[in-house]
């Protein structure tokens, strides 16, 4: 007998600040094609509450929070699993953290990302199909430090707050540019406070290549063509999903990790980081059988969101999996109406030809470094190689 797939169909980041007209008239054809997915995922990047919620001291970019009615304007689209790890899930402090997922609890949606304690926050949702059980990992390199998770230890109650993969950067320079940063150092007191600290023993001693610069800490290379930044995943946080990628294996057919990220390479937004490439392979060798990156634009960027035909224009995957691996994968490229008027911008429609064909160039720009090239046919998007 021929075993059947799991399927799969995935957004990006839900970012809902209202409800949505019934009268839509892009909902019908985006939630038809949504609802092919056995596990229809987004990331929901806002709290739900009452509007009650003292906000946090940080927020991620601004204080996000809608009424749980807009679950509903959701719901109607399709989605059934919804990942709550991302910059803005505290926004409104613990309140606001518990409130949404028992907003998100009381609507149907499976979640993941975010708990009462790190464990909480980084066990995978289990989600039941009809073809086997599928384990999805949520987690977050883009936060406020406060806004992590925190594990229970015998004196200490866990914290609320979301599952984290905490990033490095690793600096490499010359020694003639260190000694222009020694010399900044220098006039400028920069680092005394750290130096004292390290000489009274609180802070480790750096190695004989190392130095720092503020709080960046600086490899010294012998030539200019060795210069440059890495970053690199925290190897607690990459313990941590492996392991839990390894125990959902136990009684899961799948498992997908959802990871929401802004950073990227340089300064080209669709080059993701280092860790990124990294962090991604190292869960597919664990046993995951796909990682879903839910990016921002870059953080460089000097346009307002709203000039940007980019920012307005995306895909939704469909992927199937069969004994843990991808068979099938198409894209549906989806425009969020730039070129609309404003009252039906920001919302999503399946693109026209010639959108799709600009969302088709930039996807193969990001693609063409992995060896991945897509094309355009029958108003859906299939890998040509």
């Amino acid at each position: 007998m021929k075993k059947e797939p799991i399927r799969f169909t995935a957004a990006g980041d839900i970012l809902i600040t209202k409800k949505i007209p019934r009268e839509n008239d892009g909902i019908a054809e985006i939630s038809r094609y949504i609802k092919r997915g056995d596990i229809r995922m987004a990331n929901l990047e806002t709290t739900v509450t009452d509007g009650t919620c003292f906000a946090s001291a940080f927020s991620g970019g601004t204080w996000l929070t809608v009424d749980k009615s807009c679950l509903l304007d959701i719901k109607r689209y399709g989605f059934n699993m919804l990942g709550l790890a991302n910059n803005h899930s505290m926004d409104y402090s613990y309140e606001g953290l518990n409130m949404t997922i028992d907003n998100v609890n009381k609507a149907g949606f499976f979640y993941a990302g975010s708990g009462k304690n790190l464990y909480e926050a980084a066990r995978p949702a289990m989600i039941e199909t009809k073809n086997g059980r599928v384990g999805v990992i949520d987690i977050c390199s883009t936060f406020e430090n406060a806004a992590r998770a925190g594990s229970q230890t015998p004196r200490i109650p866990g914290r609320p707050g979301l599952n984290a993969l905490r990033t490095h950067n690793l600096y490499k320079i010359t020694k003639e540019h260190a000694a222009y940063l020694e010399e900044i150092n220098k006039n400028t007191g920069l680092n005394s406070l750290r130096e004292k600290h390290r000489a009274q023993g609180f802070i480790p001693s750096l190695a004989e290549n190392r130095m720092e610069f503020g709080t960046m800490e600086f490899t010294i290379v012998d030539s200019n063509e060795q210069e440059g930044r890495w970053s690199y995943s925290d190897k607690r946080d990459v313990e941590r999903t492996l392991n839990g990628i390894k125990e959902a294996l136990y009684t899961c057919e799948a498992v997908v990790i959802m990871i929401h990220s802004h950073e990227i390479k340089a300064d080209q937004e669709y080059e993701a980081d280092y860790f990124m490439e990294e962090f991604a392979h190292v869960c597919i060798d664990a046993g995951a059988c796909a990682v879903v990156g839910i990016a921002k634009r870059s953080a460089k960027a000097k346009k307002t969101l709203y000039t940007i035909p980019e920012v307005y224009q995306t895909v939704i995957p469909y992927f199937e999996i069969i004994d843990g691996k991808c068979v099938k994968t198409e894209l549906l490229p989806v425009s969020l109406g730039f070129y609309k008027e404003r009252y039906k911008k920001n919302l999503p429609y399946v693109a026209d030809e010639i959108e799709a064909l600009a969302i088709l160039e930039y996807l193969n720009r990001a693609c063409r470094p992995y060896g991945v090239e897509w094309c355009y046919s029958g108003g859906i998007m299939i890998r040509s190689k």
